[in-house]
């Protein structure tokens, strides 16, 4: 469950933030250029907008929320009895 969570805030995050990057030339070009100081590999907004649009990826995302979705009430009950004890 906390492993979807960090996804779907990863997705979140680059929707909000890096994809206005992608759409502004200048500074996408920028921001893929390398940066020892901090570890920073060339292409590296590239990267991150070739990962949030691997179907592969979202496909198994999908496929984790399908799961959460399914064991959600087994999940709720677990929550209760452990609460209870």
């Amino acid at each position: 469950m906390h492993s979807l969570s960090a996804a779907l805030v990863l997705y979140d995050n680059y929707l909000f933030s890096i994809s206005l990057f992608e759409k502004n030339t200048k500074l996408k070009r920028l921001l893929n250029d390398a940066d020892k100081g901090y570890q920073i590999n060339k292409g590296s907004l590239t990267q991150i907008s070739l990962h949030y649009y691997d179907l592969d990826l979202r496909e198994r995302l999908k496929k984790a929320i399908q799961f959460f979705n399914k064991a959600r009430l087994s999940i709720l009950v677990i929550n209760l009895f452990l609460r209870k004890y």
